[in-house]
């Protein structure tokens, strides 16, 4: 066998099993809440600015979901429960509050983290990289559903649907919420409850770019099925070793992790 013929064998040799060792290679691995919900070993509470710049910082980190709220001067807040009392020193809920009363909040954690407005993220984290917003809707101390139109100034002002350093996903659960946040120009998904629903979602808005679905109520074939169609799928909810791998062996597009560690191992 001639010299030549050996360096191309090796090559072939080297890069099969590079694509047969890293069989996940296209899937993006997000941290849900930045560093993830109910995770004791998280050394930032979720949702922080602290725990964002960390999860941004880890190799092979492709971004961040986070729960996003707005107080009642439009400003947006990152917080993922209903209410403060839950998380914090403070009560009520951001929906009642403003951007002077919410600013003196911290989180009852051992690091005090004080509650993050999203325009308080430099945007160069984020360099190269994507971000989810999880969109809260609803006001449950208010009982009433926010102005849909409030919340897309606001997050086009501070450059979440036009930048090109990078990508920014709108999350919601609200059907009537879709089609604004598209026409605005939004990469928007649904948080379906199943795969039951994320299937009807697919089929009723056709400007969806993808669902979000509970690595518990979604199996491969659906996300198969999915991805033929052109949508993009997130499977959220992933937090052991064996449910992270479990969610890749489904092959979605990505996946949102509460153990961003154990994912970036089980990909790479």
């Amino acid at each position: 066998m001639s010299f030549k013929r050996i360096v191309i064998w090796l090559a072939l040799f080297i890069l099969t099993a590079c694509q047969r060792d890293k069989p996940f290679g296209q899937i993006k691995i997000f941290g849900h809440a930045a560093t993830g919900l109910e995770n004791p070993s998280s050394v930032y509470h979720d949702n922080s600015l602290e725990a964002i710049k960390l999860a941004l910082s880890l190799e092979g980190c492709d971004g961040v979901e986070l729960d996003v709220q707005m107080a009642t001067d439009g400003s947006v807040w990152l917080y993922h429960d209903t209410e403060l009392y839950t998380q914090t020193n403070a009560s009520g809920c951001i929906s009642t509050l403003d951007s002077i009363q919410l600013s003196q909040v911290r989180y009852s954690t051992f690091h005090k983290e004080k509650l993050t407005p999203l325009a308080q993220l430099d945007t160069v984290y984020l360099k190269n990289k994507s971000i989810f917003l999880d969109i809260r809707h609803a006001s449950t101390c208010g009982n009433s559903i926010l102005n849909v139109h409030q919340f897309i100034e606001e997050l086009s002002c501070l450059g979440y649907n036009n930048s090109s350093s990078f990508e920014t996903y709108v999350l919601t659960s609200f059907d009537q919420w879709i089609e604004p946040f598209s026409n605005a120009g939004f990469t928007c998904f649904f948080s379906a409850v199943d795969a039951v629903e994320a299937n009807q979602k697919i089929k009723d808005f056709e400007m969806l770019d993808g669902v979000v679905v509970r690595n518990s109520d979604v199996q491969s074939t659906n996300v198969a099925e999915w991805i033929k169609k052109g949508k993009k799928v997130y499977i959220y909810e992933v937090r052991s070793p064996k449910g992270i791998r479990r969610a890749f062996n489904k092959f979605p597009s990505g996946i949102l992790t509460d153990d961003l560690g154990n994912a970036l191992i089980e990909k790479y």
